[in-house]
C-alpha cells in the first residue's frame, strides 16, 4: 500500500483508466471472432477503444475545471453530459476526479454530487450509491476504511435519502464476511440499474489489495456492464492502495497511450490546487512554498496564506 497522496490520486484515477482499458482489449479480443480473423480490423477496433479513453478523461478533467472556474458549461460539454444521462455509471466516472479533489470537503461534495444526480434524473437510491462509492473513495484516500465495519461507518458518513439504501450495504458486508461469490447480487439486482456500482463494491472488498482481480471478475455480465464494473472497482482499488496497486505489466503497457500521460499530468494540478500548492514546470516535484495570487485554499484547516 502506498500511502502518498499523489499516488493514491493516480492510483484512483489511472485504476479506473486502465481496468476499463484492459477489460476493453479482452473483450474485442476474445468475443470478435471477426475481429480476430480480420488484423486491421482489430487493430482499429483496439485504437478506437484508446481514442475513447482519451475522449473519457479529457471530458473527467473539464468537469472539474470547469468547477474549478465556476465557468458557464460550453454547449460541447452538455452534448457530452447528455449521451450520459441517467447512467450511474458515466455519471461516476465523469466525477471521478471531482470526488478526489473535494474527498476532505464532504458536505461540499454531497451537494454537489446531489445536483448533479438531479440534472441527470437519477432515482433517490442511485444517488445513495453515488454517495456510497464516493465516501468509500474517501475512505480509501484518508485511510480510514475499515471492512469490519462499513456500513457503520457509511451509515455515520453518508445521510442516505432512502431508508432501504443501507439494505444494499448489509447484503455486500454480508456476503463477504460468508465468502459467498457474486451471484446472489446477480440474482437479486440483475434488471436494476445500480447492479455495477454494488458490484464494484463487492470486488472490491473480496480484493481489497488485489486490483487486478478486483477488476477481472463478472464475466457473466454484458460487455458494457463488465467494463464499468471495472472500471468503478479499479477507482476504489486505487484509491485504498495508490499506484503501486496496478498491476506492472499493465502500467508499461499502457504508459505510452494519451491518456496516461494527460492523467499524470492532471493529478498534479489537483493535488497542487488541494494542497495549496503548485508543481513548478521547471523541477518537478519542487513545490512553491507560498500559493500563486487569488488560489482560494480548498481545505479549511488550511493554514498557507496567498501573497501577492
Amino acid at each position: 500500500m502506498d500511502y502518498s497522496l499523489l499516488s493514491k490520486f493516480r492510483g484512483a484515477w489511472l485504476g479506473s483508466i486502465i481496468a476499463a482499458h484492459i477489460k476493453e482489449k479482452a473483450l474485442i479480443n476474445s468475443q470478435n471472432l471477426e475481429l480476430t480473423r480480420n488484423k486491421q480490423a482489430r487493430k482499429q477496433a483496439l485504437y478506437s477503444a484508446e481514442e475513447k479513453l482519451l475522449d473519457l478523461v479529457q471530458l473527467q478533467w473539464r468537469s472539474l475545471a470547469i468547477d474549478w472556474h465556476r465557468e458557464e458549461q460550453t454547449e460541447q460539454l452538455e452534448q457530452e453530459r447528455s449521451l450520459s444521462k441517467s447512467s450511474i455509471n458515466t455519471i461516476a466516472f465523469r466525477l471521478l476526479p471531482t470526488i478526489l479533489y473535494y474527498h476532505d470537503y464532504w458536505s461540499y461534495l454531497v451537494k454537489f454530487l446531489q445536483n448533479q444526480g438531479e440534472k441527470e434524473n437519477l432515482t433517490t437510491k442511485s444517488k445513495d450509491l453515488l454517495l456510497i462509492w464516493a465516501f468509500t473513495i474517501r475512505l480509501g484516500l484518508r485511510g480510514e476504511l475499515d471492512k469490519q465495519n462499513f456500513t457503520q461507518q457509511i451509515m455515520t458518513g453518508v445521510n442516505l435519502s432512502n431508508s432501504s439504501s443501507h439494505q444494499y450495504l448489509s447484503e455486500i458486508e454480508s456476503l463477504y464476511e460468508r465468502g459467498n461469490n457474486s451471484q446472489k447480487l446477480l440474482e437479486n439486482h440483475s434488471h436494476k440499474p445500480d447492479l455495477t456500482i454494488i458490484l464494484s463494491l463487492f470486488y472490491f472488498f473480496n480484493n481489497t489489495h488485489d486490483l487486478s482481480l478486483s477488476t477481472q471478475q463478472g464475466l457473466e455480465l454484458e460487455s458494457s456492464q463488465q467494463t464499468a464494473v471495472a472500471a468503478l472497482s479499479g477507482a476504489l482499488s486505487g484509491a485504498y492502495n495508490g499506484l503501486s496497486t496496478i498491476p506492472s505489466q499493465w502500467r508499461n503497457s499502457c504508459q505510452k497511450e494519451h491518456y496516461y500521460q494527460y492523467v499524470i499530468s492532471k493529478t498534479e494540478d489537483i493535488m497542487g490546487r488541494w494542497s495549496g500548492t503548485e508543481f513548478t514546470k521547471e523541477i518537478k516535484p519542487a513545490l512553491k512554498i507560498v500559493t500563486s495570487v487569488g488560489i482560494l485554499q480548498p481545505r479549511r484547516n488550511l493554514k498557507i496564506i496567498s501573497q501577492g
